[in-house]
């Protein structure tokens, strides 16, 4: 079988990629004489507007095309293709994406300077971290001192104490260049994050 749909080829598509709202977009499907294409429909689902549109494809020689109008709004459009064959049996294209977006003008004071995306969720927590659960380096130069491991060897360590006062002692070079244990998972003050509210001061 030789039919054909290429999204990034105009002669399938145009215009070619995301469309303004209330643009007409033009599709064809080509085929061969072997494909026995009888006629076919262009189905539409909107997702935004939760419809699917039908639209019945007018056949051209070896082609079969159509037209779709993007609504006048912003949406999320899938669309695909149903071929009718000369044996009964449909021949359904894989589904595509249509963006359809609205006309906007970028103001003029946008890009004379530097523009920080800020994600407010990200820096709120759910509850502070208990402080039993924080700790710091004994010392500022993070003494390394020779302590017997689990297996009885001797290896470099760096002792940490908690707030709670509770001194342990970490694997050296890893508890010289980690704040925060990456083992000590419980030390972490992570996974508590919410979506930021309105009622969120700092917003």
């Amino acid at each position: 079988m030789s039919v054909y749909f290429d999204s990034k080829d105009p002669r399938c598509k145009s215009p070619f990629g995301a469309v303004l709202c209330g643009t007409e977009v033009s599709f064809a499907v080509f085929f061969g004489p072997e494909d026995g294409i009888l006629g076919g429909e262009l189905q539409v689902r909107e997702e935004f507007a939760g419809v699917t549109r039908t639209i019945s494809l007018r056949r051209e020689s070896s082609a079969l095309r159509g037209t779709y109008t993007a609504p006048g709004t912003p949406e999320l459009a899938w669309y695909s293709f149903t071929l009718h064959r000369q044996d009964g049996q449909a021949v359904t294209l894989p589904e595509r994406q249509l963006t359809v977006y609205e006309d906007t003008v970028t103001p003029d004071w946008f890009g004379r300077g530097v523009s920080y995306q800020i994600f407010p969720a990200r820096f709120c927590r759910r509850r502070r971290p208990l402080p039993a659960r924080l700790w710091t380096r004994v010392t500022a130069t993070a003494q390394k001192c020779w302590k017997k491991s689990a297996a009885g060897s001797r290896e470099k360590q760096v002792p940490w104490r908690s707030a709670a006062g509770t001194v342990r002692y970490f694997p050296y070079p890893a508890g010289v260049f980690c704040k925060i244990p990456a083992y000590f998972s419980s030390c972490r003050p992570s996974g508590n994050l919410r979506p930021a509210q309105k009622s969120d001061r700092h917003l």
